[in-house]
């Protein structure tokens, strides 16, 4: 549904994306994620055709972004970060105003149904500066429905709102991903988690990660919690000397003894077993060894770290 191929973007003298390339398919709701100034934005215009790329090109529904903008336009729904609302507008008029922008035929029931599935039907005779901030983004989100699009682009679409108004948008993002294509840009890591299939990270204009959220949780990580007796600076001060070993944090006294986090350089391949010798070398005992589990905001610090 999304494919963007090698795509370039400058602005005078700084490139903004290099070469990125990646594909989102039908059903699938992606993460977009990525330190400020990454990029995300920039890519997110280009992909609603507000922006067109330097170098590359992409297709969404098949149809090339410059080849039909406005085809585009009207395959896509859109959510920006910062959601444009007529404010003194009541929100069935202002969703009206949308679907005729749109050319949406029997505009009546599609918006009567896009308000239901957004739960807003109950606040639709409400002037729109009335409404909370979480309310607010849910008419953001039906004016990016009601027209019925097949790809959703979602900006920050729960960033400013309290955990309940989160729960809220995160109902009606699962909802609405059933039958559409969502990428779905945000800075709050766990929603990814509860909400995508797969995840994207741009860092300094460049995607570097592209993997479904099943690869990402059952991959391992090099960080290893440490039980152990013996002189903690002594073991730390040989792992670091180590050139499989990354870092090393001597943390709190646990119940059963000192507790160490080592973390290994990746696809070094006796990780463990140097741990192990620094730790009999200091004339110390090796009580646990545990390699965690990688997590989302693991993998998201150690590839834009640098």
């Amino acid at each position: 549904m999304i494919e963007v191929q090698n795509i370039s973007k400058w602005y005078g003298d700084f490139q903004a994306l290099k070469d990125v390339s990646f594909e989102v398919k039908k059903g699938e709701i992606t993460g977009f994620l990525g330190p400020n100034g990454a990029g995300k934005t920039t890519m997110m215009k280009i992909l609603t055709t507000f922006l067109f790329p330097d170098k590359g090109n992409g297709k969404v529904c098949e149809i090339g972004l410059d080849e039909n903008p406005l085809t585009v336009r009207q395959k896509i729904g859109y959510l920006p970060e910062h959601t444009p609302l007529y404010e003194d507008m009541r929100v069935i008029d202002f969703l009206r105003f949308i679907a005729e922008a749109r050319g949406v035929s029997n505009p009546k029931e599609k918006i009567k149904s896009t308000m239901k599935t957004c739960s807003i039907w109950d606040r639709r005779y409400d002037k729109i500066y009335t409404l909370s901030k979480g309310l607010r983004q849910r008419v953001g989100l039906a004016q990016a429905l009601v027209h019925d699009p097949e790809v959703l682009i979602l900006d920050e679409p729960t960033s400013g709102l309290d955990p309940n108004q989160i729960q809220d948008v995160r109902k009606v993002i699962r909802e609405i991903g059933k039958d559409r294509t969502i990428l779905l840009s945000t800075h709050i890591l766990s929603e990814v988690e509860a909400m995508c299939n797969r995840v994207l990270i741009i860092h300094k204009g460049q995607l570097v990660v592209d993997k479904s959220m099943d690869e990402i949780l059952q991959q391992s990580s090099p960080r290893y919690t440490v039980l152990f007796e013996g002189d903690g600076e002594s073991i730390k001060e040989k792992l670091l000397k180590h050139p499989e070993i990354e870092d090393v944090n001597l943390d709190e006294q646990s119940n059963i003894g000192k507790k160490m986090t080592v973390i290994a350089k990746e696809n070094a391949p006796h990780q463990g077993k140097t741990i192990y010798q620094a730790i009999q070398e200091s004339n110390g005992c090796l009580l646990e060894l545990v390699r965690e589990k990688e997590s989302l905001e693991s993998l998201f610090i150690h590839v834009t770290a640098n």
